[in-house]
């Protein structure tokens, strides 16, 4: 790792024809711009004071210049030639130094009036601001071999709440089967209230009758429809409970397989590999021993469930069991990451855990917005044809050829229903461009 070499990670929110936000990564220039094709990484040198100057030019108007001087910071090789070249003019690394260079390359690299193009599309640029907070500082840079942090690598904890007990004095825990139970709990409460109306039916008969009704109304419809439903209208009323708790920071979300669980992340440690990896053999066997034996008490399945995970993990090899777990994640994870999209992966180390492959430190949290035009939305400004005609003298023929030459283009103005928006948004295959419904 060159410690005087930075990679860059830069988020371009987008705006003007398109809207979204391009991920953070470290940027994959030559995806952008069809002129570039040599590297695609930028880098950034922190011992040099970066200026046109430097390079010997006033402007980047010449398209050569521009291209020969991005090629300077497309590759890391590059880069430690600038140092070669440039060895009597570095400078004491420092933040200001840092971000006067960091403004360089943007500008560098983000052109006005320069085509852009996403999933293969052209766009112009017509104006670029740098959103990175002016208080940002370029010391502490996001290291290579960091840690992944993901909720594969953490452990999941039920909700608890008095939404998921049959007795509101109680909270319990807010598994798949007590959220069920709740729910036809309140199918029973609503047939109660229907069945009391009639007179002759006495109060056993009626609970009966209407826990009879509340499993048949439960079975009647989707019942994880309805699970689903239910779980987020606790989740809301938990949330409500506590709004107004400021101490309470933990997100919850429902999982069709758990019931409502805390939505966090955690670091892809061995030890936290090998918990989680423990914990997926026991979900398997909870379900295994519920199915051969169904009056077991939930203690009794959570105990029976975790002692025949361990077994299961102690019969096989310890280190290649989890490095196969640990290999699932990272292709989950790396199919959604964003850093993906710029050739970075996570990768299993046996000491540590699943880390970043990257063998340059990383200056991330840099913002661009960039407002872009769609090419097709420009159409080319036709050529104004100008005759002597009828002057009767040659003041009225320069007056004429004045107001030709200074009147607006229409032929730029767009109808505005056959214009083209765009939303650049991630889905589940990636990154797409896709055209704004009107």
């Amino acid at each position: 790792m060159n410690k005087n070499i930075d990679q860059l990670l830069i988020k371009v929110i987008l705006k003007g024809d398109v809207s979204g936000t391009l991920p953070v990564f470290n940027y994959n220039y030559n995806i952008l711009n069809k002129n570039i094709s040599k590297g695609g990484n930028i880098y950034l040198p922190n011992e040099i004071d970066l200026t046109l100057q430097l390079f010997k030019t006033k402007d980047l108007k010449n398209k050569e210049i521009l291209k020969k001087i991005r090629e300077n910071f497309t590759s890391e090789e590059a880069v430690k030639n600038l140092y070669k070249e440039y060895d009597d003019k570095l400078k004491l690394t420092n933040n200001e130094l840092i971000k006067r260079n960091l403004e360089f390359i943007i500008n560098l690299f983000f052109t006005k009036k320069e085509d852009f193009y996403l999933d293969g599309r052209k766009f112009k640029i017509n104006s670029l601001t740098n959103l990175t907070p002016s208080d940002k500082n370029y010391l502490k840079k996001f290291t290579s071999k960091t840690l992944l942090l993901s909720k594969s690598c953490a452990k999941n904890y039920f909700l608890e709440t008095k939404h998921c007990s049959l007795d509101d004095d109680i909270k319990e825990n807010c598994s798949i089967i007590n959220i069920q139970k709740k729910l036809i709990e309140i199918y029973k409460k609503e047939e109660i209230e229907l069945l009391k109306k009639d007179s002759s039916l006495k109060e056993i008969e009626i609970k009966e009758k209407a826990y009879n009704e509340a499993i048949k109304k439960y079975k009647k419809n989707n019942e994880n429809d309805q699970i689903k439903k239910f779980a987020n209208k606790i989740i809301e009323m938990h949330n409500n409970d506590i709004s107004n708790n400021k101490q309470s920071k933990i997100k919850y979300i429902y999982d069709n397989t758990k019931g409502i669980v805390s939505d966090i992340v955690d670091k892809c440690t061995i030890e936290n590999l090998e918990n989680m990896l423990i914990e997926s053999y026991k979900e398997k066997e909870l379900k295994f021993i519920k199915k051969i034996d169904p009056t077991l008490s939930d203690d009794e399945v959570d105990k029976k469930a975790y002692k025949e995970a361990i077994e299961k993990y102690k019969k096989g090899n310890q280190n290649d069991l989890i490095k196969n777990f640990a290999n699932e994640i990272i292709q989950k994870e790396n199919y959604k990451n964003d850093f993906k999209k710029a050739g970075l992966n996570y990768i299993f180390n046996d000491k540590r855990g699943i880390i970043l492959d990257s063998k340059s430190n990383l200056i991330n949290d840099i913002i661009i917005e960039v407002d872009l035009t769609y090419s097709a939305n420009v159409v080319s400004r036709k050529k104004i044809h100008i005759e002597s005609g009828n002057c009767k003298t040659k003041k009225n023929f320069i007056k004429n050829l004045w107001n030709k030459l200074t009147r607006k283009n229409k032929s730029t103005n767009i109808n505005k229903d056959k214009a083209k928006k765009w939303i650049y948004k991630k889905t589940s295959q990636g990154y797409k461009l896709e055209l704004a419904k009107s």
